[in-house]
């Protein structure tokens, strides 16, 4: 069985979706994560569900934990484009991965 092509599930590249932090973009509050680092995104940190990998962190074992178990390894996604995931954990293994609070969560 093949992987899922998830580079495919993503129409529009980060500016297009307006990502910023005046009120008025899709996502707001960025993470940006560095490389051997570990969040989790429950309770407070809840409602973050988009993800940019930097061509590092694609190609490393960063590992995206969503909210229903899956995990997405970073090497299956490409780099530099926003993914739409409901997000439970990111494991950011190497390079820097960022991570977006989606508006009105």
């Amino acid at each position: 069985m093949s992987a899922p092509n998830y580079h495919l599930m993503s129409e529009k590249s980060g500016s297009e979706l307006n990502i910023n932090t005046d009120g008025k973009g899709k996502y707001h509050s960025p993470i940006k994560m560095a490389g051997g680092e570990t969040i989790g995104f429950t309770g407070s940190n809840a409602g973050f569900a988009a993800i940019i990998l930097s061509g590092e962190s694609a190609i490393a074992n960063t590992k995206i934990t969503l909210n229903n178990g899956v995990v997405i390894d970073g090497d299956d996604l490409v780099a530099d484009t926003l993914y739409e995931f409901s997000i439970n954990k990111v494991l950011s293994h190497t390079g820097v991965s960022y991570v977006f609070k989606k508006r009105g969560i």
